[in-house]
């Protein structure tokens, strides 16, 4: 989902990026909003691009033209019901197959991970396609402290419903183009082919918060690109860096190098504007790299984890911000997904030969944390490459240094 640092997200002007025709965009395209143009009725959309071994950095901007009839909603997410009014019943949608339908109305409960709140114009009736249905009608909340569940009336049938684990909701309203404010929104665009071109019929912005008017303009500003393993420490490192630093991490998963390249443009954002800017960044990819598909083969071999790494560095570069690379932390022994034990070293040293061409990038050997603190013990007994509160904090605190240090604020 892209919410706070998907606003580490948008190309510099002037970069390798080719910008489209409308035409080009594909319906359904999704991405960031910027350089609006309100009186011509268009806009830029930054999309993650397409990833290609063989040749790095697809086109990722896009202008969108609109136009008149263009319909406009706004969506706002959240992970509960508690937004819904408890004294009304509100229009809903929702996406279910036609078995599972079928199976709803045997046991009278339904599960989704995702429901949307719909205008009040919105329609209300059932509606299922013969793959995939999405399914109109009511809604009104449970008395529930945590908002998870509700009863909904689809036709003249009720269900109890629960919202599934990490699901959303979605609350859509109708709106129009001040909705896509620069660098802040997102947009989704629907529309459909006519003499070779897609006519934009409709379009779905959310808007994302500001970090200019939250972040304290005397310190400097942080980005943590990383997968799972910094979202481990991304609490204890937050922490070190409290008052000293604006701290902000990519949204979700950073996973493998072949993401790195289709995403690093979204992740950096708008850095050229003022209080948008890098000032340092962290950034890991690997142990998604090292893991093995079903064939036996790893998903980055070490020729393309290298081409696809000199890529990323090569896009971070540009932000001219202060550049740390935290080595990839230990697959303790065999275990899932494919990681076999030692392939980390392996993959740091190929890190190491690409890191050779830019010796201002610092290294943070999170690596040597892991496998020799006292505090990851017990962890280094086990088979899972995530950890727990007091082994995180130690990563945390290594990170940390590094990022200090590069900023002028270490020992």
């Amino acid at each position: 989902m892209m919410k706070r640092t998907v606003l580490a997200g948008l190309l510099a002007l002037g970069l390798s990026a080719v910008v489209s025709t409308a035409a080009e965009v594909r319906n359904g395209a999704r991405g960031l909003v910027y350089e609006v143009d309100t009186a011509a009725k268009e806009f830029t959309l930054l999309t993650t691009t397409a990833y290609d071994p063989e040749q790095m950095g697809k086109e990722n901007r896009f202008r969108v033209r609109y136009s008149d009839k263009t319909v406009f909603t706004l969506v706002k997410t959240e992970r509960n019901l508690l937004h819904v009014p408890a004294e009304g019943r509100d229009a809903v949608a929702f996406y279910l197959k036609k078995e599972e339908f079928a199976k709803a109305e045997e046991t009278g409960k339904v599960t989704t991970r995702t429901l949307e709140i719909l205008p009040t114009c919105g329609r209300q009736k059932q509606e299922i396609s013969a793959e995939r249905g999405r399914i109109y009608g009511m809604v009104t909340p449970a008395k529930d402290r945590r908002g998870l569940t509700a009863t909904l009336t689809v036709g003249e049938r009720e269900f109890s419903y629960r919202l599934g684990r990490r699901g959303t909701v979605r609350f859509v309203s109708p709106s129009d183009a001040s909705a896509l404010l620069p660098c802040v929104s997102t947009a989704r665009i629907g529309g459909r082919e006519k003499d070779g071109t897609l006519e934009v019929t409709r379009i779905e912005v959310s808007h994302l918060p500001d970090p200019r008017k939250t972040d304290d303009p005397n310190l400097p500003r942080v980005l943590i690109i990383g997968d799972s393993i910094s979202m481990n420490y991304n609490a204890s490192l937050k922490g070190f860096l409290a008052g000293k630093a604006n701290y902000h991490r990519i949204d979700g998963n950073a996973g493998p190098t072949s993401r790195g390249v289709t995403s690093v443009d979204l992740w950096l954002g708008p850095y050229h504007q003022k209080g948008l800017h890098w000032d340092a960044i962290q950034f890991n990819h690997g142990l998604h790299d090292l893991a093995k598909n079903a064939d036996g083969t790893y998903l980055s071999d070490e020729s393309q984890y290298k081409k696809n790494l000199e890529y990323i560095i090569s896009r971070l570069k540009l932000t001219e911000a202060k550049l740390i690379w935290a080595t990839t932390t230990p697959v303790p022994n065999d275990g899932g997904r494919g990681r076999k034990k030692g392939a980390s070293k392996a993959y740091n040293a190929y890190a190491a030969e690409v890191l050779k061409n830019h010796p201002e990038v610092r290294v943070t050997d999170l690596y040597a944390v892991a496998i020799s603190d006292a505090v990851s013990d017990e962890w280094r007994q086990g088979n899972n490459v995530h950890f727990g509160a007091e082994d995180s904090a130690a990563l945390g605190k290594a990170a940390a240094d590094g990022i200090l240090a590069v900023l002028g604020q270490g020992k």
